[in-house]
């Protein structure tokens, strides 16, 4: 035990390590108070969305209703690129880490049980395809408006996991059972639309599939069943000046036992229609006609699906007594997600008491600065903080979000 707590007293990523979402960095006292602590048990929860054009008045008209004027539609239309991503995440995470004498008759391993929930969106859509639907097709009489490359992205599972983990490293690998609640992955290879110079008349070509499965919502419930690995890897720094801290997250699948699949590759033809009166519902066409009229195949069946697996490093390196510097690449090879790129200076203000502040660009959006404050007594620990400060009181801002961590040691 006394050697296990001399080496948590020199590891700077405990809480990267032991937390699910990697948002926070305990610098560990080598205070003989926390010589007595064999148990940890860590609440994590966080939540962001963002993007690289849309604000988040944009946002918060689309969810909690209200007028979208043309300022606000101006403010989103100067940011726009010929592919513009938007995404998020809610994540909740009830981890317990054992680090009692031995484990298997080994001293040097520990272990931990947890059981999280996630929820993960994503889309990407062209310019023109945003312009169309809140400025309608009158702008584009005569020619043809591209929406290739359209993606949109919904994953909600929950994992039960078990791990083991090195004492002296917190190295260590887990495997969890995944409950897959809801899927839907969709993707448009080729889509146009040609609208006449007189604008009483459409063009449809279409290429693209959906695949979705849904439950009904609850927590828990779900259709589709599976497993996952999370492996963590640090590398201490000579002289202990800090680590390298390498992890995997979701590397696996569910098996959805109920998978719906709709494949398209066709053209439609439309008279009659005023596509802005459509879009503002003021129109006597019937949307379901319209739907009638394309074209596309159903295949329902169990299917394998992987979830969206994440990749990421981090270097935690101490800069004088106080202050520490970490630089860090996040991976998530899905469309709407870009490596996502932070740099983050810790401070020690008190023995105790850890503030931060950070720059980050990438992921779902762009550049952003924010920052964190951290604290442990008797044992307890709490970390609170964003990585974009601005977009919580800001509605010209691109994203917001927030983690909040507790923490408690305990047992001897």
């Amino acid at each position: 035990m006394r050697k296990l707590m001399k080496h948590i007293a020199t590891l700077a990523v405990l809480l990267t390590s032991v937390s699910s979402f990697g948002q926070s960095i305990f610098w560990a006292s080598t205070d003989s108070t926390y010589q007595r602590f064999t148990n940890f048990i860590l609440l994590d929860a966080h939540a962001e969305y963002r993007s690289n054009t849309l604000t988040n008045e944009y946002v918060d008209r689309m969810v909690f209703g209200g007028y979208y004027g043309p300022e606000a539609k101006a403010q989103v239309e100067k940011k726009l690129v010929d592919m513009n991503r938007v995404g998020g995440q809610l994540n909740g995470n009830l981890s317990y880490w054992n680090m009692s004498d031995s484990l298997f008759s080994r001293p040097n391993l520990g272990m931990k049980i947890f059981v999280e929930s996630n929820y993960l969106t994503g889309a990407t859509f062209s310019n023109e395809l945003y312009r169309l639907i809140f400025n309608g097709n009158k702008s584009f009489a005569g020619q043809t408006m591209n929406f290739d490359g359209t993606s949109g992205e919904f994953y909600a599972y929950q994992k039960l996991g078990l791990g083991v983990f090195d004492k002296q490293t917190l190295s260590g690998v887990s495997i969890s059972y995944v409950n897959g609640q809801d899927y839907l992955q969709s993707y448009v290879n080729k889509g146009a639309l040609y609208t006449s110079e007189l604008g009483d008349s459409l063009h449809l070509d279409y290429n693209g599939i959906v695949s979705e499965s849904f439950s009904n919502g609850t927590w828990w419930a779900g259709d589709g069943s599976g497993a996952a690995m999370d492996v963590q890897v640090n590398f201490p720094l000579t002289e202990g000046k800090g680590v390298i801290h390498m992890e995997v997250r979701d590397l696996g699948f569910v098996y959805w036992n109920q998978m719906n699949t709709y494949t398209a590759d066709s053209s439609a033809s439309f008279t009659g229609i005023d596509l802005n009166d459509l879009l503002d519902d003021q129109s006597s066409f019937d949307t379901s006609e319209l739907l009638d009229t394309l074209v596309y195949d159903t295949v329902t069946s169990a299917e394998l699906k992987m979830l969206p697996l994440t990749l990421g490093v981090q270097m935690f390196h101490q800069t004088g007594k106080r202050g520490m510097l970490e630089l860090g690449l996040r991976i998530r090879p899905t469309r709407a997600f870009v490596p996502e790129f932070t740099a983050r200076y810790h401070y020690k203000m008190l023995p105790l008491t850890w503030i931060s502040a950070s720059a980050t660009f990438g992921g779902y959006g762009g550049f952003r600065v924010g920052a964190a404050i951290q604290k442990v007594w008797n044992g307890w620990y709490l970390s609170a903080g964003s990585d974009d400060l601005p977009g919580l009181i800001m509605r010209k801002s691109r994203g917001r979000g927030a983690y909040l961590s507790v923490g408690l040691l305990f047992g001897k």
